[in-house]
């Protein structure tokens, strides 16, 4: 990543960092994904609704769990620094997995495996959470597009977090 002198869209800090070739901007002070202004072949591309394509990806390390908000020491509330990097990390891994297209529109299904070493594990909803929160904006637009959620958790000698992400057709979600 290289520095950009960009002002971010939520934070207006001009603390920006961008990802090379994929049309996305990621705010190094809140991680948030910016739009670029200028029209790009991520944004224009034909079919962005999903057209029946699975956006798996795989975020290596100890899934971390959706921490509280804190106040500030002058009233403001804050998402806590560890939460913020993990989100960012699940961001840049579903970016990555996402190979330049757009983001589905619509409703949408997420499957989420977690994989911890021992038994002493968080609540593994917290973690849906934070990968969820890290998946905004980059996979689909809004949490309200989820309509169908499954998460699971998993003993294994590497510590990851798996995601899977479908479009749903809009008849099935009326169904449930």
């Amino acid at each position: 990543m290289m520095p950009q002198n960009r002002p971010c869209e939520r934070c207006r800090y001009f603390d920006v960092e961008i990802i090379r070739g994929v049309g996305f901007y990621i705010c190094s002070l809140d991680n948030s994904i910016i739009k670029p202004t200028t029209t790009c072949n991520v944004w224009t591309e034909a079919g962005r609704r999903g057209g029946g394509r699975m956006i798996e990806f795989t975020v290596p390390g100890r899934p971390r769990p959706k921490q509280r908000p804190r106040k500030g020491k002058y009233g403001n509330m804050y998402t806590p620094r560890e939460t913020q990097e993990y989100e960012g990390k699940v961001a840049w891994y579903a970016l990555k997995a996402m190979q330049g297209k757009g983001k589905i529109t619509g409703p949408v299904g997420v499957e989420i495996r977690l994989y911890f070493k021992g038994k002493r594990a968080p609540d593994i909803d917290n973690c849906a959470k934070s990968l969820l929160d890290g998946m905004l904006n980059v996979v689909f637009a809004d949490d309200r597009q989820v309509k169908e959620l499954r998460i699971s958790r998993h003993l294994d000698k590497e510590e990851r977090a798996e995601a899977k992400v479908w479009p749903i057709e809009e008849e099935s979600c009326e169904a449930l």
